[in-house]
């Protein structure tokens, strides 16, 4: 019994460090990528992804292109998506991550806390969050008081639902590097690896700082038995050593029937690729041409 405890331990140990050093030379290659791309007025879009979304993310490249945008990273989570996109000289770095949410949550945490730590404003951007206007100079670089700037999501979690009668999505969020994002995402850092989903660590994290929210105007939506409230301008937050910006609901939506005058469209989607590809046809978010 103690032999077998010993090589589950070193079998462990093992695959921390290979992970660790697979980790190293992603670090590696996105310090290589910010600093050939790095424009001092346009912070770097980040997108992660791996093959079964390979058409989801050239059509958010296509929606990119139409706005002029060309300053992002496609963080490729195999080495499917990661040889096609090197073919079609698509920025990407390569990054290896487990075969479960919890090594990926994780994964993107260590990605994000490295980019702060090194000096890099980003944006992170889902694949499935397609732009139709950039947002970055009226909102994420007008605001240059705030250390992020979210958009709002629905109703999950429902603990800071329940506090703020909103929360943030990570599905489309902005970060300034500072020592104030740098001990934040720390803390989600270690909360998700309780949670398993960054985006439940950091609402819960941020609903720790004793935030005051003030909005200008605020409504109210229904939705799945349950109620969120939203605004049509910015939300600001002030808390614990930290800022934040929650973007207007109809310009950032999650429910495109409350869209108005949108910039980017991160419409709830089925998790299946073929059925979030039909959707975007429906709505007229689908602009690929050939697929791959």
């Amino acid at each position: 019994m103690l032999l077998i405890n010993y090589s589950k331990m070193y079998i462990k140990k093992l695959l921390e460090f290979q992970n660790n050093i697979a980790l190293t030379r992603t670090f590696e290659s996105l310090r290589k990528e910010f600093s050939y791309r790095q424009d001092s007025s346009m912070p770097i879009i980040i997108v992660f992804a791996n093959y079964s979304y390979i058409d989801i993310v050239l059509n958010w490249i296509e929606s990119l292109k139409k706005i002029n945008l060309s300053n992002y990273i496609i963080l490729s989570m195999d080495s499917k998506i990661y040889r096609i996109l090197n073919q079609k000289s698509i920025n990407t770095v390569r990054v290896k991550v487990g075969n479960n949410l919890k090594d990926i949550w994780k994964t993107r945490i260590k990605i994000f806390r490295f980019l702060i730590d090194s000096g890099y404003d980003f944006i992170h951007s889902d694949a499935d969050a397609v732009w139709l206007q950039n947002p970055i100079t009226e909102y994420f670089d007008l605001y240059q008081n705030l250390d992020i700037i979210a958009s709002q999501g629905t109703i999950f979690p429902h603990s800071v639902l329940n506090k703020w009668g909103f929360v943030l999505c990570c599905g489309l969020f902005f970060v300034r590097s500072n020592q104030q994002t740098s001990k934040l995402f720390k803390e989600v850092e270690d909360n998700v690896l309780q949670t398993n989903d960054d985006q439940k660590s950091l609402n819960i994290v941020l609903a720790s700082k004793n935030i005051v929210w003030e909005f200008q105007e605020q409504y109210q939506i229904s939705f799945r038995n349950s109620t969120f409230n939203y605004s049509n301008q910015m939300v600001y937050g002030k808390g614990d050593n930290i800022q934040v910006g929650l973007l207007p609901f109809k310009q950032f939506p999650r429910l495109v029937k409350y869209q108005k005058n949108p910039y980017v469209v991160h419409t709830l989607t089925p998790k299946n690729a073929l059925e979030k590809k039909e959707k975007f046809k429906n709505l007229g978010l689908w602009f690929l041409k050939t697929e791959s």
